[in-house]
């Protein structure tokens, strides 16, 4: 019974070791978890967000995003657009399906999306941003708080780290304008629950996302690196300055993937026998775009997602003979924090247009471009004079333009006109090379310096546009700069004098030895056949452009003749093999038909004519004798038979009415005839003329009458009797040009000359007056359409009164005593319609054939 005590001591005792093996498992358990992190059992379904708002505070703008529980989340940014990302696992959005404008600080606008993969329900919240800011993710129990700074204090850092809590990874297509890690305050649930879905994440064209459950690769070591083995506590980060070192229970912060760049280690320049070869060096193939320019000449090759090193980035001169490269170009064009948009160009300069050819091996690309067919121009450099240099027998259109380097010295203050973009310099006793690089980096210029650019520089500008700011630099220091693309090379201007004057001697060689070989090519003689030009104006048009060509050039008598044969319409050229080619071009494009036009014409004289007359006739008797048996009564005059009438009648007259008086014993009578006429008449007066011309040349057609008037003046006491004509014609006379569209002008003059013989005013020679109407005009119309040309309208009106002198005048019975024709009017209006056609060779031809038919059938 004594061991009793002890037996109970040792059953005590076993049951703490027991506890303290369960206790120590269970935190061997919490050890795997991330620090901090606390794991939370999943609800049985998604947790609802309730309300989305947002406020502003002092300095930033604060969205808040309340649940009915609490929230995981996973925060990053993307940057087209520029955006902060919230994914939410396991959550639920009812009450918000639409953009939430905000427009406070750097926020614009809030936009939910509602995402269903499979069973599982997320939710997305992105906040699109107005600008690069900071941004810290706070919780607190249910709400969840995203404070955004409203100024540019992160602006400067563009950390390619995205701040995630502990859960699921955003995808690799994340932008590397990712801000600094988030600062949580509140409660550290920020793990998704077991058996959550990974939130989905936006994935690139091509790019594969991890199965669900799959195991991610593992992340390559960087040499130096030792990677903590499998349950090994990992080794604390060194912080870097200003850096600070996310607590326990924060986010952890993941590296995106590495592009994997192509480097340019360098571009060489070899002459073969038929081409020159450009060869550009990689590490790795990439992929590449070659493009070709005309104006001016060059081949543009494009490196996608490649990098070339500053000693690599060079203008090389190209000066091989027969070669078509002018100059050589390389450079990075673009560079972009992701590395993704990296973009190297070579600009290859051509001195005429040459197709390449594009080929590659051994991680080389090999740009071929074959030698020219004839002594190539050496580009002209900048100098006051400008001459125009050419080869013997080529035209200035078809060499190459001088590529001469935009070198200028700083402007004066009179031609000063600064355009570019306003900054501010401050620098004292600063690097003039930094000086110079800056101003380069801020417009994006790639920049190439000289090495005599040497020297320190003071100066405060503010606001002041760059290119000013620069001749103002370069003014002080007595330097001159060239701009080609995006390439600026800045030197000494002495330097450049230097390579101006060599390329001026250059130039004067080449061009004494193209001289050379001008004189030394032998003359060859070549017999040329006119059809319808006319020799002696086809020269004329050569001799012109072959003297043309010639300016510039070396002094001297040209070698070359040209000979016409009139009768056969022949050239017999004597000259160089060029000019040869020169002339036979020349005669293809000016020995052509001239086009031919048929004019159709009709002239149209339309008169009116209208009339009213009223005439009136009396007539009566009286009879005073014995066989009426009213006698006079006296001895003389015993009987009196007598007629009286007023007689004013129409010629024509169209109706009349009358009416007589009288006794029955027929000693007094009187009779009254009145008359009236009404006329309207229109005539027309056609003529269709019809001729066929040649283009530029005039048609003239006409008809009608020549008056001969003879003239007598007094010369010397001598009569001298001249003879003048005066024509009373119909003409019309048409000059048409025909142009490269199909449209003709048509130069018009068209008269209707007519005598007047009803006038009774006549010349001492009896040639009557001559009524006169003319169009003179020009007209644009196309080919086979009908112009028509009018409006000269005269108008004739005309009244006549007949009547018996003084009884006419007589109020009211005046009327019966005179004849009158009121209203007589004459209208004429002169009408032209003109129509020409083109004639075509198949359409000449053709009535040729006609023609010959129909003598034969004579």
């Amino acid at each position: 019974m004594r061991d009793h005590p002890v037996k109970h001591l040792l059953q005590v005792f076993f049951i703490f070791v027991v506890l303290a093996v369960l206790s120590g498992c269970a935190g061997s358990k919490e050890a795997v978890k991330s620090p901090g992190a606390v794991v939370k059992e999943s609800t049985t379904g998604p947790v609802k967000i309730t309300s989305i708002s947002s406020e502003t505070m002092k300095g930033k703008t604060r969205v808040t995003i309340e649940s009915a529980d609490n929230l995981s989340y996973t925060a990053f940014t993307l940057s087209d657009p520029l955006r902060l990302v919230l994914d939410l696992p396991n959550s639920e959005l009812k009450n918000y399906k639409e953009p939430i404008p905000v427009h406070k600080g750097a926020v614009v606008k809030i936009v939910p999306f509602q995402l269903q993969e499979g069973n599982k329900t997320s939710s997305r919240i992105e906040i699109e941003l107005s600008k690069v800011v900071r941004y810290e993710v706070l919780t607190d129990q249910n709400k969840l708080y995203v404070d955004i700074q409203n100024g540019m204090e992160g602006a400067a850092e563009k950390p390619s780290m995205e701040a995630t809590a502990p859960g699921p990874e955003p995808s690799p297509t994340t932008s590397a304008e990712v801000k600094p890690p988030v600062m949580e305050t509140g409660s550290p649930t920020v793990e998704p629950a077991p058996g959550e879905a990974k939130p989905p994440t936006e994935a690139k064209p091509g790019e594969s996302k991890p199965a669900p459950g799959e195991a991610k690769p593992p992340t390559e070591a960087k040499p130096g690196e030792s990677k903590p083995a499998p349950g090994e506590a990992k080794p604390p980060t060194e912080a870097k300055p200003g850096e600070s070192k996310p607590a326990p229970g924060e986010a952890k912060i993941s590296s995106l993937p590495e592009v994997k760049l192509s480097t340019v280690k360098g571009v060489d320049i070899s002459q073969l026998e038929k081409e020159t070869r450009v060869i550009i060096k990689t590490d790795m193939l990439p992929e590449y775009e070659v493009k070709k320019e005309a104006d001016p000449p060059r081949i543009i090759v494009d490196l996608k997602k490649s990098t070339i090193a500053p000693e690599t980035q060079k203008i090389t001169e190209v000066h091989l003979v027969p070669s078509a490269i002018r100059r050589v170009s390389s450079f990075q064009l673009k560079r972009s924090p992701e590395a993704a948009e990296n973009l190297v160009r070579i600009i290859i300069n051509l001195t005429q247009a040459v197709d390449p050819q594009v080929k590659t091996e051994d991680g080389n690309i090999f740009v071929e471009v074959a030698h020219p067919t004839r002594p190539t121009e050496v580009p002209q450099a900048a100098r006051p004079e400008e001459e125009k240099v050419e080869e013997a027998g080529v035209p200035a259109s078809e060499l190459p333009a001088a590529q001469a380097p935009s070198i200028r010295a700083p402007q004066t203050a009179e031609e000063a006109k600064y355009r570019g973009q306003p900054i501010t310099l401050d620098f004292k006793d600063a690097d003039l090379r930094d000086v110079l690089r800056i101003i380069a980096e801020i417009n994006n210029f790639n920049l190439v310096l000289h090495p005599e650019v040497a020297g320190r520089v003071t100066v405060r500008l503010v606001d002041v546009p760059w290119d000013q700011a620069l001749d103002i630099i370069l003014k002080l220091n007595n330097l001159a700069v060239e701009i080609e693309g995006n390439i600026m090379r800045i030197g000494s201007s002495t330097s450049f004098q230097r390579e101006i004057e060599a390329k001026r001697l250059e130039q004067e060689q080449r061009l004494a030895a193209i001289e050379t070989q001008r004189r030394a090519e032998p003359l060859r003689t070549e017999i040329i056949t006119l059809n319808f030009a006319d020799p002696s104006q086809i020269i004329t048009v050569i001799e012109g452009v072959i003297a043309g060509r010639r300016e510039g050039q070396a002094p001297g008598p040209r070698r070359g003749t040209i000979t016409v044969d009139p009768r056969t319409k022949t050239l017999i050229v004597q000259d160089t093999e060029e000019n040869i080619r020169l002339i036979r071009e020349l005669v293809a494009r000016l020995d052509k038909r001239t086009p031919q036009i048929l004019i159709e014409a009709r002239i149209v004289t339309v008169n009116k004519q209208f009339s009213k007359s009223l005439g009136i006739n009396w007539a009566g008797s009286f009879n005073a004798d014995a066989a009426h048996g009213n006698t006079t009564g006296f001895r003389f005059p015993n009987s009196v038979n007598g007629n009286f009438a007023v007689n004013l009648p129409l010629g024509n007259a169209v109706g009349s009415t009358g009416i007589r008086l009288g006794s029955i014993d027929d000693v007094f009578s009187l009779d009254l005839n009145l008359a009236a006429a009404e006329t309207e008449g229109r005539a027309t007066i056609l003529s269709q003329p019809k001729v066929v011309t040649v283009d530029n040349k005039a048609a003239n057609i006409q008809t009608g009458v020549t008056f001969t008037l003879a003239t007598t003046i007094l010369v010397n006491n001598t009569t001298q009797t001249t003879l003048q004509q005066v024509n009373a014609t119909l003409s019309l006379n048409v000059t048409p040009r025909v142009s490269a569209d199909g449209h003709i002008l048509m130069t018009v003059n068209a008269q209707n000359n007519s005598p007047d013989f009803s006038s009774p005013i006549t010349t001492s020679g009896g040639v009557p007056p001559i009524n006169t109407q003319s169009v003179n005009t020009e007209v644009l119309v196309k080919d086979g359409e009908t112009v028509v040309l009018g409006g000269i309208l005269q108008t004739n009106s005309s009244k006549t009164l007949t009547a018996v002198p003084y009884l006419h005048k007589i109020p009211v019975l005046g009327r019966v005593f005179r004849s009158t024709i009121p209203d007589t009017r004459n209208q004429s209006e002169l009408l032209i319609f003109i129509t020409p056609k083109l004639l075509n060779a198949a359409t000449v031809e053709q009535d040729e054939v006609g023609n010959i038919r129909q003598l034969s059938a004579q």
